[in-house]
């Protein structure tokens, strides 16, 4: 009976520290595999800007423009990034009337240039439109909101090792084994951080399943 209950405290004992060691030796990455957002400002995007957000820049403050990115990080070793359409359509109103003052300025600049001695509402009463209108009919939403959740969408596969998210461009090739993007957990909180045209910016992501 001795040699047995010494027999089972050995097997317990040892079982306690394969445990231990196993701990000590696995890293985070299977947290990961999840869906995550967060939000993401235009003005976080440095040199990634291109001509027309360059040029939006002088007509608003662009960091006022914010979307939601969604991260889809698999099991099988692929993943999924894109914005989503919901915050594209929010963007579109903000950017619709942040630019308001700036389109009435310039309206405003025009009809002195042409020696046009009219206000700002009776050049609408007289044109048989409103700012809305001319803005509606020069922006098709559908266009931008496409543009803006297909051109940033991507998908390939990942690998995670040591606190480093190696990511592909196609999910027929591997991850690559140089260019990472350094992540970390605070609480539930993914931080994931990225070069965006050379500036260095931390996402917030938080799981959403």
């Amino acid at each position: 009976m001795k040699n047995t209950k010494k027999l089972l405290a050995l097997l317990l004992t040892l079982a306690m520290l394969a445990a231990l060691l196993a701990g000590c030796g696995s890293d985070d990455s299977k947290k990961l595999i999840g869906t995550w957002t967060g939000t993401i400002s235009f003005a976080d995007m440095g040199e990634d800007l291109d001509s027309d957000l360059a040029e939006l820049q002088e007509m608003m403050d662009i960091s006022k423009l914010q979307v939601d990115m969604s991260l889809v990080l698999r099991e099988d070793g692929t993943y999924s990034m894109s914005i989503t359409p919901e915050s594209a359509e929010i963007a579109i109103d903000v950017m619709i009337t942040e630019m308001k003052p700036y389109l009435e300025k310039m309206i405003e600049d025009q009809l002195a240039a042409e020696g046009i001695n009219m206000t700002l509402d009776e050049f609408f009463e007289a044109s048989g439109y409103t700012l809305d209108d001319l803005i509606e009919e020069s922006l098709d939403r559908d266009e931008v909101i496409n543009s803006m959740t297909e051109g940033s969408a991507r998908e390939g596969q990942y690998k995670a090792s040591d606190g480093k998210l190696y990511f592909s461009d196609s999910v027929s090739q591997e991850p690559s084994k140089t260019e990472y993007e350094p992540y970390s957990f605070e609480g539930e909180t993914l931080l994931l951080t990225e070069d965006m045209g050379g500036k260095t910016v931390t996402l917030h992501l938080n799981r959403v399943k």
